[in-house]
Formats: C-alpha cells, structure tokens, sequence
C-alpha cells in the first residue's frame, strides 16, 4: 500500500512552489530468455525531478512461469509476495535528477511458452507525471536452447576478466606462412602422456578485488563431424599454487556443426589461486589434426571491488555459430543512463575460428570479414578497438582494451578471448535511454562461447 503526502515545499519555480518528483520506469530483459534458464529482469526506476523521491517502491508483476529467487543491489530490498506472481522492490529515497538500475532473477519453466513481466512505480511524495509509473511491460516468447543464455547478471562494484589461451597450433612440421588457421595444419598444443591438448594463461586481478564468480570455458572447432563431445568432457586446471582440480562441465558438452563447447563453475579454484598462471589440460579432447580447426579455453572472472564504481555486469554463454546468412541479434535489455551517450561499455568475447584478415588485403575482398554492433536507441556503435577492426573484429587475439595478452603468441589462430572498451558517445544521441541490443554477423561460420558486458551506472 501508499500514503500520499503534501507536496514539499521549497525554491524551485518561486517560494513557496512544490518541489515535486517525476518517477518512471523502464522494465526489460537482460539476454535472451531461454526456456530452462534463468532470466534477468532489468527495472530502470528514475526521478526526473525537481523533489526526491522518498520510499519508493517498484511492483513487477510477473507470469506463473517465472519464480522469483533474487535482486541486486543491496540498496533495493525486493521480496515476493504470498501468491508469488508479485515482487515488490523497495528503496527508501532516489535523489533526482537520477536513477537506479534492478536486476532481477527469474527461474523460467522448461515449458514456458511466454513470458510476461509489467512494472509499476510508486513514492510516498507527489508525482507530476504519473503516465510513466505504469505499463512498462515485457512480452516475449523463450528462445530455443540454441541461443546464448544469460548465465549471469548483477548489480555491484565490479568487473568482468577474461583471460585465456590457443590450444591448437601451426604444425611445426608444415610452412606457417598462413595467418589463418584455414592456411595450415592444426594440431594440439602441450601434448604430454595423457595430456591431448594445454596451455597457460596469466590471471591479474586488482589488489582489492575478491573473486565473486569464475567459469572455465573450453571448445573447438573440431575435424570430426560426430560423436566428439564425450571427448572434450575429462579436463584439468592447475593454479597458481600448483593445486590441480578437475572441473566437471556444468550441462553435457555440446556439439554443434563441428563446434564442441564445454563450461564449468570454477569459482572455488579461482578465489583459492587467485592471481597468477593456471594452466588448462585436456585428457581427451583437440586430437584432429588438419586445416580449418580450431581450439581454445578461457576463465570469465568476476570480480566485487568495495572501491570500485557500480556496474551493471552480465554474462551470456552457449554454443551460438553465426554467419551472413544466419546472423545473431540479442538483447541485452536497459541499463539506464548508462547506455546513453558519453558512456564507455566493455564487451568480452570468447569465440572461434575468427580469422584475421591477411595483411594488404582490401575490405572490399575479404574473406573473413565479422562484426558485431551496439544499438543504442536506434543508434548504431561499432565494437572495435586497435586490435579489432570495425569491419573484421575476430583476429585470433587475446587482449583487454586493444592491448594483447603479453604472455600469449600474437595470433592464437582462430581462437578470441578479448574484452573490448567501446564508447557510446555519438553525435546522433540515441532515441531511447537505457536499450542495448548486440547484432553479430559475419562472412564465414563463428562459434560464439560467451558474452560478457561491463557497463558503468
């Protein structure tokens, strides 16, 4: 229930005028929904302003197929109600002019066919514009298990790190003039006894950062066209203190038009070895040899920061091949004012066999062009930074910001596992605050492992 009140008094507009607030609010889905996943819910609530805006409360009604099991941040205290088809969200004052993101997860029904969510917002003060307190409403019907699902999704003082390495190589034994992975003969790095395929990678967190969360992804384009993924499934990752673990896939690999694809929830290992080398062992897996392949593995951390600014973090993964003809577009939902212009987001990859394009090779003949675009509010933003071209962003590159992984061989040869700073700001100011969708398409078959999203509120 609400109680109105007597509108404050104060300068704005003469003594004695009211100083009134003028919520709003944008509900939407962060990712993809996907029957038998989780689903994020995105609430943007703002205040317009002149006044504050004292106990606000945000109603989501939402669909039986959808349960309720959790919200961030803290600063919102969000509970179901009896019948468990209502979330009230409450925060007790929103300065104005400003705003707060929600995000919610839902549990969706394996035989959901649609999902439907409507958001309100109320305050205890005077509202000026009530129109937009009401109605903002999510309709969509699931995607099918094809799709990149939101495996993760916050609100907090954070960050996502990728980090990662090649397992396949350039046969030593054959001429490595190509810059493709199409150009040579393939064959496991590290191979060792038992060991089919490893490498390293180097893990740096910040001195204040603890680990939150971690996966270890692992995958490949692989030779064999059939029954390859009970091979990918027995691995090993060693850290920094030498301790060995063996992480079990979370679901099943998947196999998919030669691409295999395996994850697995690392987090203890990783809070345990924190910063530092940690090496990837297959024991099974990566064994064709041959043109055209391609392999690598990846840890997608995050990260909490008590001295950190807030941060809308997501995490997406699967087992998605994309091409010209077969393009990908996801949502990825309302992030307020963050997605506005003048805003910075960092887009993590982890992908393969994207090819770099050959040196003096001309646009206009590529072979092996990709790319992926933010739409801001009808506003398109390339993602590409000094190693990722806006017209061939997949280059067979580990890096953070444009700056490539100093431990790791310059061109990993179909393998991406980068994070990439993209600036949102723009002459042509996006229509709609807050809604960001991701298009993907490219000129040859990419499979996309994992997506992550990094963006300032």
């Amino acid at each position: 229930s609400t109680t109105t009140r007597a509108p404050q008094l104060g300068p704005v507009g003469g003594t004695g005028a009211p100083k009134e607030a003028d919520l709003s609010v944008s509900l939407s889905l962060l990712g993809p929904a996907v029957a038998g996943h989780d689903v994020y819910l995105s609430a943007v609530v703002a205040d317009a302003g002149p006044g504050t805006a004292d106990a606000v409360l945000v109603s989501v009604t939402i669909s039986p197929v959808l349960a309720f099991r959790d919200a961030s941040p803290a600063s919102w205290r969000c509970t179901a109600s009896g019948d468990e088809l209502t979330v009230i969200c409450a925060l007790s004052r929103l300065a104005a002019p400003a705003s707060s993101t929600i995000v919610l997860r839902m549990a969706l029904a394996t035989d959901a066919t649609r999902v439907t969510a409507t958001a309100t917002v109320t305050s205890s003060g005077s509202d000026t514009v009530n129109v937009s307190n009401n109605s903002s409403t999510v309709d969509r019907t699931p995607d099918p298990p094809d799709r990149l699902a939101t495996l993760f999704a916050t609100v907090g003082q954070g960050e996502v790190v990728i980090v990662g390495n090649t397992l396949m190589h350039c046969d030593p034994a054959t001429v490595c003039a190509g810059i493709s992975n199409n150009d040579v003969t393939m064959v496991a790095s590290g191979v060792d006894g038992a060991v089919t395929a490893s490498s390293t990678t180097e893990l740096v967190l910040p001195n204040d950062a603890a680990v939150e969360h971690a996966w270890l992804l692992w995958g490949a384009k692989d030779g064999v066209t059939t029954n390859a993924a009970a091979a990918y499934a027995d691995v090993r990752l060693i850290d920094p203190l030498r301790q060995v673990s063996t992480p079990h896939p979370d679901s099943p690999v998947r196999e998919l038009n030669r691409g295999v694809f395996a994850r697995a929830d690392v987090t203890e290992a990783v809070k345990k070895g924190g910063s530092g080398s940690y090496r990837f062992q297959s024991l099974g897996g990566f064994t064709a040899t041959g043109n055209d392949l391609a392999g690598g593995w990846s840890l997608v951390v995050v990260t909490h920061q008590a001295s950190g600014p807030a941060r809308v973090l997501v995490v997406l993964d699967g087992l998605v091949p994309y091409d010209a003809a077969s393009g990908q577009s996801l949502p990825l939902g309302g992030l307020g004012p963050a997605s506005t212009v003048g805003r910075t987001v960092r887009v993590g990859v982890v992908a393969w066999d994207g090819d770099r394009r050959p040196p003096g090779l001309p646009a206009s003949v590529i072979t092996a062009g990709d790319t992926m675009t933010l739409v801001v509010g009808g506003t398109r933003v390339p993602v590409q930074d000094a190693l990722h071209p806006a017209d061939d962003v997949m280059t067979s590159v580990v890096s953070v910001g444009g700056v490539a992984a100093p431990d790791i061989t310059a061109n990993t040869l179909g393998f991406d596992a980068s994070l990439i700073d993209v600036n949102l700001d723009s002459t042509a100011a996006p229509a709609t605050a807050g809604l960001l969708t991701l298009e993907l398409s490219a000129s040859e078959q990419i499979w996309l492992g994992a997506l992550t999203l990094s963006v300032p509120t």
